[in-house]
């Protein structure tokens, strides 16, 4: 389910990031300045002991500090074009005339926001923020004290206190979440540990949501109806069949895809696979870190924004395939140590391989750490026959042979 929802958010983020020809416009409020109130007593006591004309200077002198204020209020307060921002705790109060795409710590929003709000980040506050767009946001948790049009998140804890209000339609994949405010159009969570529904809490139309148990819904709280589903995933021997055959459908189309339509990848990644176990895992290690950070980078340049979610795309596609390349170079290695294996161009070495893998990874523990090193394993090994056009003439030999 998580998985779903990644790819999900995943999808929404490129499609709105790509498909935005500009930003989208609003209305700001007018800015009051007023002044405070111990400087008019000041004035009004010093009145009465000065000149008419002194306290005329005066009041003419504060009134063109007012003006002056308020018209560099006017000119720093909006921000025209999408905004791009990353570091450790961010704080926005401009009124952006477009879209946000933000990463850091802790990312507070008080200003208002014309288009939609990307944000990952530790901590999320919207705080009293005016959103005419969609959040979609990764992070720890997530408070929403504002105003916004839709939220789609993944997160462990998200907060909607008595003030947020969600314009149309959550969607949040969560550990705990708590909502006591308004919510317009449809609820869909899922919530692994607790969902909350506070007294004051109201959603105009349907609540879809996934919890350990059921939560107490009180008459009026929900419009539309309400559908339950328990997050306990309870397993039977049917699911692990199932899962098996899921799992090896997708190495069986990889494989072949392989084969038709990558044969030199497939001759490359071999020769790299026999001797180069530790470079590739390195290489793994360091792109599972840096390609993300360098997408990011091409993102807060403005100009760069497609190039850094081709990339993004480009290094889901690896991820997604890079334990399946290392179940066919093992088996490749297999039915070139048992010819039995090799008939039918391997294919029995690549079911006994992604059986015996399949297995390992059931093992608590173990197997995520195995799951790991052979994702990254195989990361290192797509992106080193990608990336490395020529091979040593020695290495070609050392291959065929």
């Amino acid at each position: 389910m998580l998985k779903k929802n990644l790819s999900f958010i995943l999808s929404l983020f490129i499609i709105f990031a790509l498909v935005l020809g500009g930003p989208l416009s609003y209305a700001t409020d007018d800015v009051d300045n007023n002044t405070a109130s111990n400087t008019e007593v000041t004035n009004e006591n010093t009145a009465n002991t000065t000149s008419e004309d002194n306290a005329n200077a005066t009041s003419s002198d504060k009134q063109a500090a007012e003006n002056d204020t308020t018209t560099a209020a006017d000119t720093s307060a909006t921000h025209d074009g999408d905004m791009y921002k990353a570091g450790g705790d961010i704080e926005i109060t401009d009124s952006v005339n477009g879209n946000v795409f933000v990463t850091g710590n802790t990312v507070t929003v008080k200003g208002q926001i014309g288009g939609d709000l990307f944000v990952t980040a530790n901590t999320v506050n919207i705080d009293g923020a005016q959103i005419y767009g969609n959040i979609f946001a990764c992070a720890n948790t997530i408070t929403l004290n504002g105003l916004v049009y839709d939220l789609y998140g993944v997160c462990n804890t998200l907060n909607v206190p008595y003030q947020g209000t969600v314009y149309r339609d959550i969607k949040v994949y969560c550990n705990n979440a708590s909502i006591d405010g308004v919510v317009g159009g449809n609820v869909k969570i899922t919530a692994n540990q607790k969902l909350t529904l506070e007294a004051d809490c109201m959603i105009y139309k349907d609540l879809n949501y996934s919890a350990p148990n059921e939560v107490e819904v009180k008459d009026g709280t929900v419009q539309g109806n309400v559908h339950y589903s328990s997050s306990i995933v309870k397993t039977s021997a049917m699911d692990y069949v199932m899962d098996f055959a899921v799992l090896f459908v997708f190495v069986l189309l990889v494989w072949l895809g392989m084969i038709f339509f990558a044969p030199k990848f497939t001759e490359k990644a071999t020769a790299f696979s026999k001797k180069q176990i530790l470079p590739n895992l390195g290489l793994g290690v360091l792109g599972f870190i840096f390609v993300p950070v360098i997408s990011i980078l091409f993102c807060m340049t403005g100009v760069g924004v497609k190039v850094g979610l081709a990339l993004l795309a480009l290094y889901g596609l690896m991820l997604a395939i890079a334990s399946t390349v290392v179940i066919v170079m093992l088996a490749k290695g297999l039915a070139h140590k048992v010819k039995f294996f090799a008939k039918f161009k391997n294919l029995f070495a690549v079911i006994v391989v992604t059986l015996v893998l399949w297995a390992i990874t059931l093992i608590p523990y173990v197997g995520f750490i195995v799951k790991a090193i052979v994702a990254l394993y195989g990361l290192g090994l797509i992106m080193r026959s990608i990336f490395l056009k020529k091979e040593k003439k020695a290495k070609k030999e050392e291959a065929k042979a």
